[in-house]
């Protein structure tokens, strides 16, 4: 079994995914357009997604506490 299929199945026996074309693909897509929504810029975006930041890099970017704030607004409850 692949790991996609078992967050899928856990993201829908949790209730986080109460829809069954949602996925964790569309799950990154929903979270991409919040931040996109609120304007955080592209190096903190690329840190949150994981993805690669494509500009030389100078720093370290944002610490742990800033990204978790800009999150908190529409981050999933944990139960």
């Amino acid at each position: 079994m692949y790991a996609t299929s078992i967050i899928n199945r856990n993201l829908r026996d949790s209730g986080i995914v109460t829809d069954k074309r949602q996925s964790l693909y569309s799950l990154r897509h929903w979270f991409q357009d919040q931040l996109t929504k609120r304007d955080v810029v592209d190096r903190a975006q690329a840190q949150l997604m994981g993805n690669k930041f494509q500009r030389p890099k100078c720093g370290y970017g944002k610490d742990l506490a800033e990204l978790r704030d800009i999150i908190a607004d529409f981050a999933i409850p944990t139960r």
